[in-house]
C-alpha cells in the first residue's frame, strides 16, 4: 500500500493539546524507538515531495529531533504527518517506515532549549557547541517528529535502494571531488 493511501485511510486522527494520538502499540512504539535511537540518519518525506531525503537526527523526549537552516541541513518545510524511513546503521537495510507528526518548537520555549541541547550534545564536527544555542534560535529550525503509526517494519534487502533524494547543496554538506586517497590506493612498487 502506497504511503497515500495510508495517509487517506487514517486522515482523520483523533487530537489532544499535544498533536494528534498515537497509533502505536507498546512493541510498535519500542520498535521505532531502538532504531531510530541507534542511528543518526533518516529519510523524511513530507507528503508534497516525490522522494524522501535523508536527515541528520537525534532521538529525544519519544520523538525525533531534527534541526536545518543557519548553516546546517537543508530540509524542506515539514508540518502535519511525514513518512519517516529509518534503515539499519550496519546494513543500510530498511528496518521501520512509518508516519510521523512534524511540528516546529519555538526558539526559546521550554522544549526548544531541551531539544538544542541534546542536539549540541549529538552534533558531529560542532563548530562551538557551547554557542550552539544562541546560533541556531537566530535562525535555524527545531522540528520534532512525533510516530503516530507505523507502515511497515521488519529486515529489508541489501538489495533495495535507499530511494532517497540526493543531499542540497550547503555548508553542511561535502559533494565535490572526493579527496585523492578515498577509494583507491597507488601501486608503491614502481
Amino acid at each position: 500500500m502506497d504511503i497515500g493511501e495510508l495517509w487517506h485511510a487514517h486522515a482523520v486522527t483523533p487530537l489532544t493539546d499535544s498533536g494528534p494520538v498515537p497509533r502505536l502499540t507498546p512493541a510498535e512504539a519500542a520498535l521505532i524507538a531502538e532504531t531510530c535511537s541507534r542511528g543518526e540518519v533518516i529519510w523524511v518525506r513530507p507528503p508534497d515531495q516525490p522522494r524522501p531525503q535523508a536527515a541528520w537526527h537525534v532521538w529525544h523526549d519519544d520523538a525525533i529531533c531534527l534541526l536545518s537552516g543557519a548553516g546546517e541541513q537543508s530540509l524542506p518545510t515539514l508540518a502535519g504527518e511525514v513518512e519517516v524511513i529509518a534503515r539499519s546503521k550496519e546494513a543500510q537495510a530498511r528496518l521501520v517506515a512509518f508516519v510521523a507528526h512534524a511540528y516546529p518548537l519555538t526558539a526559546g520555549s521550554v522544549a526548544w532549549r531541551e531539544a538544542a541541547a541534546e542536539l549540541a550534545a549529538h552534533r558531529l564536527n560542532g563548530i562551538d557547541s557551547a554557542a550552539a544555542a544562541d546560533r541556531w534560535a537566530g535562525g535555524a529550525v527545531v522540528t520534532m517528529l512525533r510516530p503516530l503509526w507505523l507502515v511497515h517494519s521488519g529486515n529489508g534487502s541489501d538489495q533495495d535502494g535507499a530511494d532517497a533524494a540526493p543531499p542540497a547543496r550547503g555548508p553542511a554538506s561535502t559533494l565535490g571531488r572526493m579527496p585523492f586517497h578515498l577509494g583507491r590506493r597507488r601501486d608503491r612498487r614502481h
